[in-house]
């Protein structure tokens, strides 16, 4: 037993039983008086599990008590104590955890609890805090325990039940557990089943290899990883995921998948929990209603919107009624709170009940819940004017996030104007129908129920082709605003956000209701988007559909845009990229428009860098030098400046390229162009390795893999692991190298569709570690690796080239060197890659070669 007058210490608390004080930081905390007794209670049997009928009857001795009240009492406590503190060990009990100072710690036959999270391990996308999660404590707790046991973790429920947010917060407590961290990829925002492989990929942060091969080249970059992946709103593409799903469960044993959906995904390692509605006290009492879910819940949205708001004796039945009404559905309960300010309790109770009966009338096979989800939105929807109710329609179209401008394009016609269209957008957000996510500039986004209410709206009142086009052309608009201000890479950039929403636009305008003068401008003015997000094959598929449709009724200019566009996707054919962009410089220079005809040049530029032309690359650098114009935007004379820097990079000059390049660096950076900094801050890299500087590649290298964003997540970052794995090599430091260029292998190949260029790095480091026939041989296949018209070696792939060479070379002498280059030269790529990556012995002749 507790000694009533001694303090019990564990961590930053001090428990005084006999002042009935708990302490947090030497601060009382706010404690209710029975949670303060299970607290003690808890402590004082802390060497075994206590069950919950035991806990009941010592806290509430000779009383009875509602099961839902324990669960209430230990989720305060766990608040104000942390998740690992007091821990639910299922069929069982509760135990205390935590090691009391001066006292044996508690025995370790409690569940353990989830690792704190360390900042050197922890990683993923969930936000650093959640909102809180009334009513869920015991779902919490057999959530975890599920994917403590089991790999496949689907929770089930009706839409609106609050799956995501029970996941979110059982993931949020694993930070730090899984090695490679906790991600959460929504799938609301896609429609269809073949996004799903990508989708995954982005958020996690992976490039893809070709289209075909899109799932197992994600599992093969994630075989060797351990985190949880949370894949939230699977309903729309249960296909999909389920086959994703039994991929990942048979080649990922590290990885552990927690889906919520409205259905299973019916794979027989899937373990299925099925989320209730929140608990709603059968009686209104003011005293104990708080201890239910769905009262909690009620209460905390409603003071969200009007402080003043109190759950009392007076109002506690009406509070009771509507969220007996809603089913205890979190949702429709949120959206019922939020009107209170406006309407009261009553208006509030005498509208949903209109609403349940109206929907009650409809189809008999849809679930109650469902009915009463949707009762919520209707309702909502019913306070809105007429032209609020058109403009929330409208912006159902929306796939994600949306702008402020696309958001007038799609609300405004023939009877609201853009001004007005921008009133009912800030009444839509004022009515929580709209959600506001703040930055600069801000961005909005419906609910996805709320979304799905206003898409069938459309479809009822037969708006939702013109709501379509309307949106297609508002991304061509979105896609043309920015104009010439900013360089082609900032623009894509920019435009980032509105992947989802280019995607819809132009699966609607490729399908045979679809317009294919929509999607070929579409097509015309996507432009680097697909590169910037590293989904060059995405792209590359659209451009594949609706070339075939251009013909002599397509406008020159949206044709020569379509070259253009396409030529900044081909990663490898350089000499094919060239033309393209050559043949829309002619149709701009035809036309007269000199802004273009910059932008088209440029490309071709670049291109011939690429594919080894310095004649031709500086040809069309001196045309589109002679049309600067000095009212033009700063970024065109720094990025001439920054071209001609990359010239000197291309012909293989690092010395001279790298005084030039921090020259066009220091321009690049007041004229703030984030996307060609970096471009130009990879080149001095790459000249740092061509120079044998390993402590600067090191340095400069792990800064730029340690942002937080970048502007090509894909590419530029595989060639600086690239670049380090190099540095690593000049160094000595082999078995790191070997590690970093393992995993960067199978990304440059999704990267830039081969591996040639990792081959280079492979075999500077096969020649440092003895294997030098090997890497003569690697040698061989990168010369054989190279396509007509494709890029040649960049100075840093071209130094290591050599330095494999040399050392290879030395040791076998010129005659067998030359043999073994002959014999890599018939590799396949997949068999070039396969030596690369073998373990294989060190040549005993070479021993010595190595240095």
């Amino acid at each position: 037993m507790i000694d009533v007058t001694a303090e019990c210490r564990f961590g930053r608390f001090v428990v005084e039983p006999g002042r009935r004080r708990l302490l947090i930081d030497g601060e009382p905390a706010k404690i209710g008086s029975r949670a303060f007794d299970i607290l003690l209670t808890l402590i004082e049997r802390r060497r075994r599990v206590i069950s919950k009928n035991e806990l009941l009857e010592l806290v509430w001795p000779n009383v009875a008590v509602e099961d839902g009240n324990l669960p209430v009492h230990i989720f305060a406590l766990r608040k104000l104590l942390g998740a690992g503190v007091i821990v639910t060990i299922p069929g069982r009990g509760y135990q205390f955890t935590a090691a009391i100072e001066g006292l044996e710690p508690a025995v370790p036959d409690a569940a353990p609890a989830p690792r704190a999270p360390d900042s050197r391990t922890q990683s993923g996308n969930l936000p650093l805090r959640l909102p809180p999660l009334y009513g869920r404590d015991a779902e919490a707790a057999a959530l975890r325990a599920l994917i403590a046991q089991h790999r496949l973790v689907s929770v089930v429920g009706p839409g609106g039940i609050g799956k995501t947010r029970l996941a979110q917060a059982v993931a949020h407590e694993r930070r730090g557990a899984d090695r490679d961290g906790v991600w959460l990829v929504e799938l609301a925002p896609i429609e269809k089943p073949e996004l799903t492989v990508s989708t995954v990929a982005r958020t996690i942060g992976h490039m893809l290899g070709p289209k075909d091969a899109a799932l197992a080249s994600l599992v093969e970059t994630m075989r060797e990883q351990e985190l949880l992946l949370v894949l939230d709103n699977c309903e729309q593409v249960a296909g999909a995921v389920a086959e994703f799903a039994r991929a990942i469960i048979a080649d990922a044993p590290g990885v552990r998948l927690l889906v919520t959906s409205q259905e299973p995904l019916r794979l027989s390692e899937e373990r299925t929990y099925r989320l209730g509605p929140l608990a709603v006290p059968s009686s209104a009492d003011a005293t104990t209603a708080m201890d239910h879910g769905a009262i909690a819940l009620f209460v905390a949205r409603a003071q969200a919107v009007d402080a003043r708001f109190r759950l009392d004796e007076g109002n506690v039945g009406a509070v009771v009624e509507i969220c007996a009404h809603l089913d205890g559905v979190a949702l429709a309960i949120e959206l019922a709170a939020a009107r209170v300010p406006l309407l009261g309790l009553k208006g509030v109770r005498e509208r949903l009940d209109e609403r349940l009966n109206f929907l009650a009338g409809g189809s008999r096979q849809a679930l109650p819940r469902h009915r009463a989800l949707f009762t919520a939105i209707e309702w909502s929807y019913g306070l809105l004017s007429e032209d609020e109710q058109r403009a929330l329609d409208s912006l159902g179209i929306f796939v994600g996030g949306f702008s402020l401008a696309a958001a007038q394009e799609l609300i405004a016609d023939d009877r609201i104007n853009r001004w007005t269209a921008l009133e009912h957008l800030s009444t839509l957000v004022d009515k929580s129908l709209v959600i506001v996510d703040f930055g600069e500039p801000p961005r909005y986004r419906l609910l996805e129920t709320t979304r799905a209410f206003a898409l069938a709206r459309l479809a009822a009142t037969g708006d939702i082709h013109t709501a379509r086009r309307k949106h297609a052309l508002a991304m061509i608009k979105a896609l043309q605003s920015d104009g010439f201000k900013q360089s082609p890479l900032e623009r894509a950039a920019g435009h980032a956000p509105d992947i989802d929403n280019l995607r819809a636009a132009a699966a609607w305008a490729t399908e045979p209701i679809g317009d294919r003068a929509i999607a070929i401008e579409l097509a015309a003015e996507a432009n680097l988007i697909w590169h910037v997000l590293g989904h060059n094959n995405e792209g590359a598929s659209l451009f594949r559909t609706i070339e075939p449709w251009m013909d002599g009724s397509t406008p020159k200019a949206v044709a020569a845009k379509v070259w253009l566009s396409r030529a900044r996707l081909y990663p490898g054919a350089a000499r094919t990229a060239a033309d393209l962009a050559l043949k829309a410089a002619d149709v701009f220079r035809a036309l007269g428009d000199r802004e273009s005809l910059f932008e088209a040049l440029t490309s071709a530029f670049s291109q011939f860098c690429y594919a080894g032309d310095p004649v031709a690359a500086d040809r069309t650098l001196a045309e589109a030098r002679l049309l600067l114009n000095p009212e033009w935007p700063r970024w065109t004379l720094v990025g001439i400046e920054a071209c001609g820097a990359a010239l000197t990079y291309w012909t293989g000059e690092p010395a001279l390229a790298r005084e030039r390049l921090r020259a066009a660096l220091e321009l690049v950076e007041e004229s703030g162009d984030a996307s060609l900094a970096e471009q130009i801050e990879m080149m001095l890299i790459g000249c740092d390795v061509a120079l044998g500087n390993s402590e600067e590649v090191l340095r400069a290298g792990r800064e730029m893999l340690e942002r937080v964003s970048s502007s090509f997540p894909g590419f530029n970052r595989v060639v600086t692991e690239n670049f380090v794995a190099a540095a690593l090599v000049q160094l000595g430091q082999l078995a790191n190298a070997e590690t970093m260029l393992r995993a960067a292998l199978p990304r440059m190949r999704r990267a830039v569709g081969t591996a040639r260029t990792t081959l280079c790095y492979f075999s500077f480091l096969l020649a440092r570690q003895g294997r030098c026939s090997d890497a003569a041989r690697l040698l061989g296949s990168v010369d054989a690796l190279r396509p007509p018209g494709a890029a040649v070696l960049a100075p840093p792939n071209r130094a290591c080239y050599q330095n494999a060479a040399e050392i290879a070379e030395r040791a076998f002498g010129a005659i067998e060197f030359e043999r073994l280059k002959a014999e890599g030269g018939k590799l396949s790529e997949e068999e070039a890659v396969a030596l690369a990556i073998h373990n294989g012995n060190k040549d005993q002749s070479a021993k010595s070669a190595a240095p």
